[in-house]
């Protein structure tokens, strides 16, 4: 992604964030076990190293989904 963005392009990467307890965590964890254990924040060092930078993550507004956002530099 990093290699066909322009200078001062940004990357923005949203992903399936599982809730953090009561039920329907684990309602979650039994129906995409695969998926239940993603963190966002686990992508931050992947864009840093591909040359990102002004790398941000943090939720949505939905209750299940979480972003990740590197700039390219200008």
């Amino acid at each position: 992604m990093r290699r066909v963005l322009k200078p001062g392009g940004v990357c923005l990467v949203v992903d399936f964030e599982p809730p953090k307890s009561g039920l329907l965590r684990m309602i979650v964890e039994k129906a995409i076990t695969p998926m239940a254990h993603v963190d966002v924040r686990e992508y931050v060092p992947l864009l840093a190293e591909a040359g990102f930078t002004d790398i941000q993550t943090g939720p949505t507004s939905s209750k299940l989904l979480s972003y990740v956002r590197g700039m390219v530099p200008a």
